[in-house]
C-alpha cells in the first residue's frame, strides 16, 4: 500500500508536470512507469506512445516489451 500512495503522488506531480510543460518526453515516459505500476497498462502505454512522439528513446523499448 505504501508504494501505491507513492506511484499516486508521483502521478499528481507528473500531471502538475505536463500541464506546466506539455512537450516534455520525460515526464510521459515517467508517468507511464508509475501507471504500469500501478497495474494501468493501457495509461501507461499511451504515455510512453507519447513520450516516444515527443522524441524519447526508451520509450520504444518500453512499448515493445509491454504494450502489445
Amino acid at each position: 500500500e505504501a508504494n501505491l500512495l507513492n506511484f499516486s503522488g508521483a502521478l499528481e506531480d507528473y500531471n502538475k508536470a505536463i500541464e506546466i510543460n506539455p512537450n516534455d518526453e520525460s515526464v510521459y515516459f515517467n508517468r507511464g512507469g508509475a501507471k504500469f505500476s500501478m497495474g494501468d497498462k493501457d495509461g501507461a502505454c499511451l504515455d510512453w506512445s507519447k513520450a516516444r512522439d515527443l522524441g524519447e528513446p526508451l520509450a520504444k523499448d518500453m512499448i515493445r516489451q509491454n504494450c502489445r
